[in-house]
C-alpha cells in the first residue's frame, strides 16, 4: 500500500479525534495494514503452490511428448514452446526463495 495514503488517513484521524467515523476509520486502517502483513506472509504459500502446479503442467507435457500417439507437428511446436515458458516460470518461482535473489524494495 501506498504509504502516503497511510500517512494522509492517520493526519485525517488527527484532525478528527472523538468523532465515531475517527474510530470507525482507524479500524479500517488496522484492518487493512493487518491484511497487508497477511499478503505478506501468504506470498512464499501461492509461490510455493504455483511452482507445483507448473510442475504438473511440465509432467502433463511430458506425457505428451513421449507417451501419447498419434500427435500433430503443430501440437509438437505449440507444446515445445509451452514447456520452455513453464520451465522459466519454474525458474523465476525458486528464485524467490534464494537469498541472493531478495533485494529489498525502494519506495
Amino acid at each position: 500500500m501506498d504509504p502516503s495514503l497511510t500517512r494522509r488517513l492517520l493526519n485525517h484521524l488527527r484532525v478528527m479525534r472523538g468523532s465515531r467515523s475517527a474510530r470507525a476509520m482507524r479500524s479500517v486502517v488496522k484492518a487493512r495494514d493487518c491484511l497487508a502483513y497477511k499478503s505478506f506472509i501468504n506470498k512464499r504459500i501461492s509461490v510455493v503452490i504455483a511452482v507445483l502446479l507448473t510442475s504438473i503442467t511440465i509432467l502433463c507435457l511430458l506425457y505428451v511428448f513421449l507417451n501419447q500417439e498419434p500427435v500433430l507437428k503443430l501440437e509438437y511446436g505449440m507444446d515445445s514452446i509451452m514447456m520452455v515458458l513453464l520451465i522459466t516460470e519454474m525458474f523465476y518461482g525458486a528464485f524467490v526463495f534464494m537469498p541472493c535473489c531478495n533485494k529489498p524494495v525502494i519506495d
